[in-house]
């Protein structure tokens, strides 16, 4: 299978898809085209584990490059902790998807392409792998890549973003894992990567990878959580085709994997978009916003892992429907969630529920209560642990939530002092180049 940008001029095969990540035409990289998989896995999936269920997935796109015992160690590597899916009412449930190490979604894609990224060729020299990151991001790649041999992470985040418990998650976690503070925003924190990773003359110094979902390996196995919901529905629904998707949006990734599975046949109903005050997304669906006009400035909220401006995924969303927003809203409902809202959700839930969610995972609920069809069922994703974040749920709830027994690593870390970085590539090469010859 190869791999063509959302600009539509470059096609590669996956290993210079995952390494280049950018396109030289400026796109971003999707599958050429989108395996369909076959009824019977649709009529059986009901009987099919967690990792039966993303092996099947993952050998659609990766088992004419990968042997297939060597691909179930990946599958099972990245999906081994539980995701169930939990009634809250009639019509909505909840996928957990944040059991895993650091306590969010993104445990799974981070996991997934650090085991994966072993089956490439040998590299011949240390790999750099780049992130910028608000929280989730930071802390699940630092995780899972850290001891990685021959790859050194580089985390980048911007001044005043995070206090000191929330980088203890990824500084200094391992000694190929390090971070350094931005003198600016989130989105010059990606442009830094951007211009790092596209630089032809600095790879020949360096071998540069990105670590965000700009990378196609982050996507991949995030399409196979939204089989296993179908299947866990089929359980106890009657009739679950055309069920109902909520999710949070920030940089679009999980909408993006939620496209893509129902282009793989997933009989999934209307996708629910769940965005902030961070709401182009919203507007580009209901035409007060050209895609083309949407910038990059964001607004800080009580669900700061979706504070992004220009959404990283919204070339490759936008691919998928040809260009077409008009395609895209007979799909996909949107809806802006203020932290008023947000902060009343958790609330309700809790006492009507009980049952605690995140902010994050509230934003999607919200949406659905708002603009969710009737009468069929509704998957929210619950994209991380309400103990993830607890300042901002002590403020919303009164309490600090509980921290689950697999979170060890919340505190285990000291303090790790982080330098801090000008907003320039210049600066971010100049570092990297130290750091590789020390």
């Amino acid at each position: 299978m190869l791999y063509v940008s959302t600009h539509g001029q470059s096609r590669v095969g996956l290993v210079e898809a995952v390494r280049r990540c950018y396109a030289p035409d400026g796109g971003l990289y999707l599958p050429e085209y989108l395996p369909q998989l076959p009824r019977a896995y649709f009529n059986n999936i009901q009987e099919m584990s967690l990792t039966e269920v993303a092996y099947v997935v993952a050998s659609a796109f990766l088992s004419e490059l990968t042997d297939r015992a060597v691909l179930k160690e990946v599958v099972e590597s990245a999906f081994n902790f539980p995701i169930p899916l939990v009634s809250i009412d009639g019509q909505t449930r909840l996928l957990e998807l944040f059991n895993g190490p650091t306590l969010a979604f993104k445990d799974i894609s981070a996991r997934f392409m650090a085991t994966y990224l072993r089956t490439f060729p040998a590299r011949g020299s240390r790999v750099t792998l780049l992130v910028a990151t608000t929280g989730n991001t930071g802390s699940a790649i630092a995780r899972a890549f850290a001891g990685e041999k021959g790859v050194d992470v580089l985390i980048l985040f911007p001044h005043g973003a995070m206090d000191s418990r929330a980088r203890m998650q990824f500084a200094g976690v391992a000694p190929n894992v390090s971070a350094v503070e931005v003198a600016g925003s989130i989105s010059d924190c990606k442009r830094m990567v951007r211009e790092t990773v596209t630089d032809a003359e600095f790879a020949e110094k360096a071998t540069v990878v990105c670590g965000n979902t700009h990378n196609i390996m982050r996507i991949i196995p995030q399409i196979a959580y939204f089989f296993y919901a179908y299947g866990r529905l089929r359980l106890r629904e009657r009739h679950p085709d055309g069920f109902t998707v909520a999710l949070p949006c920030g940089n679009l990734s999980n909408l993006t994997s939620a496209v893509m599975a129902r282009r793989m046949g997933l009989p999934m109903g209307r996708i629910v978009a769940g965005c902030t005050a961070n709401d182009s997304l919203v507007r580009v669906l209901d035409g007060s916003l050209s895609p083309e006009d949407v910038t990059a400035g964001a607004r800080h909220t009580l669900a700061p892992a979706m504070d992004s401006g220009y959404p990283t995924n919204l070339p490759r969303l936008l691919r998928l429907y040809d260009g077409s927003v008009e395609r895209m809203t007979s799909e996909i409902i949107g809806a802006a969630v203020t932290d008023d809202e947000i902060a009343r959700t958790v609330c309700e839930v809790q006492r009507e529920h009980d049952y605690l969610t995140d902010t994050h995972t509230a934003v999607a609920l919200a949406a659905a209560r708002r603009v969710a069809p009737v009468g069929v069922p509704t998957v929210v994703l619950a994209t991380a642990h309400p103990a993830k974040s607890p300042e901002i749920m002590h403020a919303v709830i009164g309490r600090r939530p509980e921290l689950p027994g697999v979170s060890e690593c919340f505190n285990s870390i000291e303090t790790v002092r982080v330098p801090r970085m000008a907003p320039t590539s210049a600066a971010l090469k100049k570092y990297i180049l130290t750091r590789l010859t020390r």
